[in-house]
């Protein structure tokens, strides 16, 4: 087994970056899920937030990728941060002032969150 990645400064720190990173992701998921059935009390609900924070990736993941290919990456992560800041202020905006449903928050969180990982 050649271990000579490790031994690479960048390669261990992306690998602690990514780690944590990673149990983020997987933290927001399992939120996502518990309000869904906090709110419902439904498992199709629970399905139907999960299906939500998928699908966009799933239809709109090879246009970005042509997309992330193309560009460089400093300014396709700056734009996907940018995009997840605003999905963080709507949310902010339909819990607080207009009492949109927060299911929407999920779909749009699915569509920003994982394009240029």
């Amino acid at each position: 087994m050649n271990l000579s990645a490790f031994q690479s400064h960048s390669f261990r720190h992306y690998l602690a970056c990514i780690a944590i990173a990673l149990h983020g992701v997987w933290i927001q998921r399992i939120v996502v899920a518990w309000l869904a059935w906090d709110v419902s009390g439904s498992p199709a609900f629970v399905g139907f937030a999960t299906f939500l924070s998928f699908v966009p990736t799933m239809i709109t993941g090879p246009f970005f990728g042509v997309i992330a290919d193309r560009i460089e990456i400093r300014i396709a992560i700056f734009s996907n941060y940018i995009a997840m800041l605003l999905v963080t202020l709507t949310f902010i905006l339909s819990a607080y002032v207009f009492g949109i449903n927060k299911i929407s928050v999920v779909f749009l969180d699915g569509n920003w969150n994982y394009r240029i990982r």
